[in-house]
């Protein structure tokens, strides 16, 4: 158990001991209310209501818990999470209580650090409907996991089993648990990463998953419910605005999502991170049939360009190509162009990359299809600009931008690698620029980056791609993707 966590454990157990399971407070000896479950039918929200956390310090003053939940349901919460650990969080069994009580049909989640069977009689009777049930404080005892599981199955209460990576996940399949919430915040480190429960989200399709910290825009909602999350619980940005706006803006974003999935961050964040390979775009494509052979070879993306290039195609000529490969797709422009972005929006192709510094975020705060950045740069410190890209590619420095066949300076390379090797995940680095079948390995070796994005080195001429080079190149990846 981790440092936090086990402080959190051991300082509740000595309030149990002192106050009881109910911690002081006045607990009905019966239920008197009705048991609800939520809808995920156009996915869930679950708005938080959090006063402070190890993380955040103090988040908002919350005078008033049925005020703020009262904002959070008539703005399109489907169900509200109420904190109950006091000393960490602030928050007690009597804010669960009174919101409950003022809005007996709303579906209310005890959120907390439940370490007995019989606690979940307390939530029961107080008024939750679902219970929070945190994998990492059960790793060694995995039998007490599984009584407060079916004491909230048998009381009728919703468990809510939460992880936050792949051995939790692995020991929490061994529930067949309804709903798992995969909480983006490494433990140790406090550091929310937007990406890894992506990751996880291939292997628990089928199951009803939510996405749980980080959440702050449409746009993060819209990427966890288009990857397959059935919904978000969020506190922190929503405690912060305290208005019904920000809450409609989240909930707008995973009913978004929903209506269009969409599997290329989280099925390359699986390859990434879970699997540890290399990934293979293929850029500058101009006919299907480079675009097919790219496929067949292994190509995990076929890149297209709309921006002013020797390989540039329009958004008609595009549409009519992408369909015809089954891999993800993606397009470079170089300033906003709706033509793409419809495309994107209508499912024709995976992902917009914006190629250069020129482009405002936000812009795309509230785009309905997915982005990526790509730099230009010449120094290590170029590459640390502070974007909302869920991941940003590195090219050389030329005046063509794109397909020139210059290198970054490999050193460069070297020192972005150091500085993204802090995260603790192998493959960080995404990376362009005089890429060919005749050092591709030895970039992958020198730097196993998560991925490369070649155009001009296995091309016969630009927008024509070579057969011999591109059956090389895989060739001599063969071991890597």
């Amino acid at each position: 158990m981790v440092k936090i966590l086990r402080e959190i454990y051991d300082r509740r157990l000595i309030s149990l001991k002192e106050k009881g399971l109910t911690f002081g407070r006045n607990i009905p000896a019966e239920r008197k209310v009705p048991l609800v479950r939520p809808s995920f039918e156009d996915g869930l929200l679950i708005a938080e209501i959090k006063r402070k956390s190890p993380s955040a310090g103090s988040i908002g003053e919350i005078s008033d818990p049925c005020a703020l939940a009262e904002i959070y349901l008539s703005s399109g919460a489907g169900m509200i999470s109420v904190l109950t650990e006091e000393d960490y969080f602030g928050g007690s069994l009597d804010d669960l209580m009174a919101v409950k009580e003022r809005f007996p049909n709303a579906a209310i989640l005890r959120k907390d650090f439940i370490q007995h069977e019989d606690e979940v009689n307390i939530a029961y009777r107080a008024g939750a409907d679902a219970v929070l049930v945190i994998t990492a404080m059960f790793m060694d005892d995995f039998d007490t996991m599984k009584k407060i599981y079916d004491r909230a199955l048998f009381l009728g209460l919703l468990p809510l089993v939460e992880i936050h990576n792949e051995e939790e996940m692995n020991l929490a399949l061994k529930l067949n648990p309804e709903v798992i919430g995969i909480n983006s915040r490494n433990l140790d480190t406090f550091v929310i990463d937007k990406n890894y429960p992506l990751s996880l989200m291939e292997k628990l399709r089928g199951r009803k998953v939510i996405f749980e910290s980080g959440i702050e825009s449409f746009y993060d909602a819209y990427v966890a419910a288009s990857s397959g999350f059935a919904g978000c619980l969020v506190g922190t940005s929503l405690v912060k605005s305290g208005n019904s706006t920000k809450v409609k803006e989240v909930k707008a974003g995973i009913k978004a999502g929903i209506k269009k999935p969409n599997r290329f961050f989280s099925a390359h964040f699986k390859k990434a991170m879970l699997e540890e390979k290399l990934s293979v775009k293929i850029c500058g494509l101009t006919n299907a049939e480079d675009a097919l052979l790219a496929e067949k070879l292994g190509a995990d993306i076929c890149g297209f360009v709309a921006a002013e290039s020797k390989r540039k195609l329009s958004a008609e000529a595009i549409e009519k190509i992408a369909p015809q490969v089954k891999v993800f797709k993606s397009v470079i422009i170089t300033e906003p162009d709706e033509k793409i972005f419809d495309l994107a929006r209508n499912g024709i192709i995976d992902a917009v990359q914006l190629h250069g510094d020129s482009f405002d975020e936000k812009y795309f705060e509230n785009a309905d299809y997915f982005w990526c950045r790509a730099l230009n740069i010449s120094s290590s410190d170029e590459a640390k600009v502070k974007s909302k890209s869920r991941f940003t590619i590195l090219d050389s420095k030329s005046e063509t931008k794109g397909g020139s066949g210059i290198r970054i300076d490999e050193e460069v390379i070297a020192e972005i690698n150091s500085f993204l090797a802090s995260s603790g995940r192998k493959r960080n680095l995404y990376l362009a620029g005089g890429i060919n079948a005749d050092n591709a390995a030895g970039i992958e070796e020198r730097f196993t980056p998560a991925l490369i994005d070649i155009s001009s080195g296995v091309e016969e001429f630009p927008g024509k791609k070579s057969r011999e080079k591109l059956i090389s190149l895989f060739e001599s990846l063969k071991r890597s993707i």
